[in-house]
């Protein structure tokens, strides 16, 4: 379980995974010259992002909330000018 001090940490770490994953993604689809209007992301891929990148260090309900997290800084990127 996490302190609080620790849980902002990692939703900062969180928020900024989601950035990069959506940075990532919106990068990959420009190369191909495709650009769907919607981010094309899942919850259920940012949950995968958040078990590869906190595993065991976070509870399943702080985990959900890192997702969530990481969903919500990929969207942002998904939105932001290149």
């Amino acid at each position: 379980m996490l302190t609080q001090a620790d849980l902002e940490d990692v939703e900062q770490l969180a928020r900024q995974l989601g950035y990069d994953w959506g940075t990532r993604v919106r990068e990959e689809y420009q190369t191909q010259e495709r650009s769907p209007e919607s981010w094309p992301g899942t919850l259920q891929q940012a949950r995968e992002l958040v078990d590869g990148a906190f595993g065991d260090q976070a509870a399943e309900e702080e985990r959900e909330t890192l997702a969530m997290l990481v969903e919500r800084g990929a969207r942002r990127a998904w939105r932001a000018d290149p």
